[in-house]
């Protein structure tokens, strides 16, 4: 795989680095916790995969039921949250899928190597137990979500439509 060196503008970098919190790489916000558990690439795959769907998951349930008690308020609030951190978290959740499929192929009987973690053998049970999670992962995260989101568009394009028409009849003098 070819890696590209790209000078990125300043203020690019800046807003990058804000909203990388965002990664949910646990090891990079509690550094600590690398003394205690060694992990590697599938526990980051893992970690940065499964907890963003956990909780947008779970704000969309709640949010749902709220909804149904009457609370719409707070409804609409849970769901406006499960949107904002889906769309936050899919550029790296869609990269760190990606990288699970990336490889390097060293010339001799080395074997071939996660380019993401080269301690990881493509070749090892290690690696084809996480392939069916990936797999799924790539079903979600990068195609799944673009999908769903057109797919609720579609849905509710009428009342889209209508509310394009009345800010169109507002500006008009």
């Amino acid at each position: 795989a070819a890696v590209y060196t790209i000078s990125w503008p300043p203020a690019l970098l800046k807003i990058l680095e804000f909203f990388s919190i965002f990664n949910f790489e646990l090891l990079e916000i509690f550094p600590a916790l690398g003394c205690i558990y060694r992990s590697n690439f599938f526990d980051s795959l893992i970690t940065q995969t499964a907890l963003p769907l956990i909780v947008a998951v779970t704000c969309m349930i709640l949010g749902h039921r709220a909804n149904k008690a009457g609370k719409e308020a707070r409804g609409y609030m849970l769901t406006n949250a499960s949107f904002f951190l889906v769309f936050l978290c899919y550029p790296s959740c869609s990269r760190k899928v990606f990288q699970f499929f990336i490889h390097t192929t060293f010339d001799g009987d080395y074997g071939t190597f996660l380019t993401a973690d080269m301690t990881i053998n493509v070749a090892s049970d290690a690696y084809n137990t996480m392939v069916p999670y990936a797999v799924l992962m790539l079903i979600i995260w990068p195609f799944g979500v673009p999908v769903g989101v057109a797919s609720l568009l579609w849905r509710h394009r009428a009342p889209l439509i209508e509310l394009s028409r009345r800010e169109k009849l507002s500006r008009t003098p």
